[in-house]
């Protein structure tokens, strides 16, 4: 029984197991494979970060131009 993601989980009864009867096992791969998906979610909060990053940098900016600075003595 496939419970999530690579977890696996199996029943064999005592009787079967002392009998030295043979598991049987199947393996299912999705079409979509982790690798992708992992490195689709890794882009996508570089893309995030990048425009945050930006974001603040622009608002840093902007801020000290309406605050012009106090003329000195």
């Amino acid at each position: 029984m496939v419970e999530r993601g690579n977890i696996l989980v199996w029943e064999q009864p005592l009787a079967d197991r002392l009998a030295g009867k043979p598991l049987s096992i199947e393996a299912r791969i999705d079409i979509e494979s982790i690798l992708y998906r992992t490195l689709w979610l890794f882009g996508v909060m570089i893309v995030v970060v990048v425009t945050l990053f930006a974001g603040l940098l622009w608002w840093i900016v902007r801020k000290g131009r309406t605050h012009p600075p106090a003329a000195a003595a």
